[in-house]
């Protein structure tokens, strides 16, 4: 009974797998959630103050049409009438860095557990040029304790 007791504390120390998982975060939607990347796939063209990216070729599934389906009286389906596989070739594009956020100016709180926006406004932001890159191992799955963190620039193009 001992031996069965150590040797499920020791089972946990031997989870460790080799290799690690590179996580990008920003608001930037330019920058991979996965993995490292270059300034080949995404670079910053000041002159233009717009991004250059690198879109891989990959193939998506257009549909003439929707219909419901209620044959599930809880939750009805959206159904994909006539799918079409559509393939598209690696291409470069260039995205602005500007864009358009609603924000909030009044709010009305009568219902203090639901604050409704009663005043909103048009803002033009800027996408950040800074990701912030975490690694974690393998065995981390849940991405609780990262092994690095890094502060990273998206580099300029040439």
């Amino acid at each position: 009974m001992k031996f069965v007791i150590a040797l499920m504390l020791f089972v946990p120390g031997m989870a460790f797998a080799y290799g690690e998982t590179v996580l990008n975060r920003t608001i930037n939607p330019y920058v991979p959630k996965k993995g490292t990347f270059t300034a080949q796939a995404i670079c910053y063209k000041p002159d233009a103050n717009a991004f250059k990216v690198y879109v891989p070729a990959h193939k998506a599934v257009t549909c003439k049409s929707y219909r419901w389906d209620h044959s599930d009286s809880h939750y009805p389906k959206k159904v994909c009438v006539g799918p079409k596989v559509v393939s598209y070739p690696a291409k470069y594009i260039t995205a602005s860095r500007d864009y358009v956020q609603e924000v909030c100016i009044k709010w009305n709180r009568d219902d203090s557990t639901r604050p409704r926006c009663v005043k909103s406004v048009q803002q033009t932001k800027k996408y950040p040029l800074e990701y912030t890159q975490s690694v974690y191992e393998m065995s981390d799955y849940r991405h609780e304790r990262p092994l690095s963190t890094k502060t990273k620039t998206i580099a300029n193009c040439y």
